[in-house]
């Protein structure tokens, strides 16, 4: 990758950074950008173009935006590798009793769990992963989407998650809790993930709106 190109790339981050705000600025910036001939000037100018449109852009409202977005999406997706990370634990146990081959999940289980583990067939625990994995990986795909600011993904997944949550005590495997707060939370997550993107518009209107303070060199 020559210098050009890396400043063409740096110059157009920065715009689509501009997009929602000041699209101007952007397109100025990436038509004086052409205009300089000398490479090590050109990424000189790119990074300063980068700084500005991100101090443009970053207001307090936006950081608390971020913030709050991937704080309830680290809660989210800690909750689905839950789901994931305990049958699966399950799973290994049970193929070390079945094998008479005793390792770390022998080790790190309670009575109740190798009496419980033991006593129930293979398949089950096997059906068990296969579900509350599928649950718990829906909330990390949620969270991802959430993290990533993209609302309608976080909606489409609630769907899903709240319909095979409320499926669950008929597949026969069981959850870490009961189906209605299942609804309940991530009917909370897609009401955050409204609520943020409703502030995230409404700031970038208030940014567009706002003069311009600075050049970007």
């Amino acid at each position: 990758m020559n210098a050009r190109t890396l400043t063409r790339m740096l110059v157009g981050h920065a715009g689509v950074v501009l997009r929602k705000i000041d699209p101007e600025m952007g397109r100025a910036m990436a038509v004086e950008a052409e205009h300089i001939a000398e490479p090590g000037e050109g990424l000189r100018f790119a990074g300063g173009c980068v700084a500005a449109a991100y101090r443009r852009r970053l207001s307090g409202v936006t950081l608390a935006v971020i913030a709050a977005r991937l704080s309830i999406a680290a809660a989210a997706a800690a909750f689905g590798l839950l789901h994931i990370a305990i049958p699966a634990a399950n799973l290994c146990l049970k193929l070390e009793l079945a094998n008479g081959a005793p390792g770390l999940c022998t080790a790190r289980a309670t009575a109740f769990q190798l009496q419980y583990v033991g006593a129930t067939s293979l398949s089950h625990w096997v059906w068990h992963l296969a579900v509350l994995g599928g649950l718990g990986l829906l909330h990390v795909l949620a969270a991802l989407a959430l993290a990533g600011g993209w609302t309608r993904g976080v909606y489409r997944l609630s769907v899903a998650i709240a319909a095979m949550a409320l499926a669950t005590p008929f597949l026969g495997a069981g959850a870490l809790t009961l189906p209605p707060i299942y609804v309940l939370l991530i009917g909370a997550m897609s009401l955050s993930a409204f609520l943020l993107h409703r502030a995230c518009r409404w700031e970038a209107r208030r940014l567009a709106g706002t003069p311009r303070s600075g050049g970007s060199g």
